[in-house]
């Protein structure tokens, strides 16, 4: 966790001010997708896959964005 906090840190000193929702929102989402991700294969024997978690990342973003995520929308914009 300390790890990622600095990471997280340093990486928001980087962006762009107006960005820095739509950062914070992705950085929680691709964290929590790994963390469900990994919890699968220890206790349900998936096998580990990266492409698994983009593609996961990827649908879930989409359906916040449809939601009403504007930050996140905006920054999906940016990196696409």
């Amino acid at each position: 966790v300390t790890q990622f906090s600095s990471w997280l840190c340093l990486a928001l000193k980087n962006i762009a001010k107006e960005m820095r929702k739509g950062f914070n929102s992705l950085a929680i989402l691709v964290a929590w997708k790994i963390r469900k991700h990994r919890n699968e294969c220890v206790f349900n024997g998936a096998n580990p896959s990266a492409s698994l978690v983009l593609q996961s990342v990827a649908n879930e973003s989409i359906i916040c964005c449809s939601a009403g995520a504007c930050a996140l929308a905006k920054i999906s914009v940016e990196f696409a």
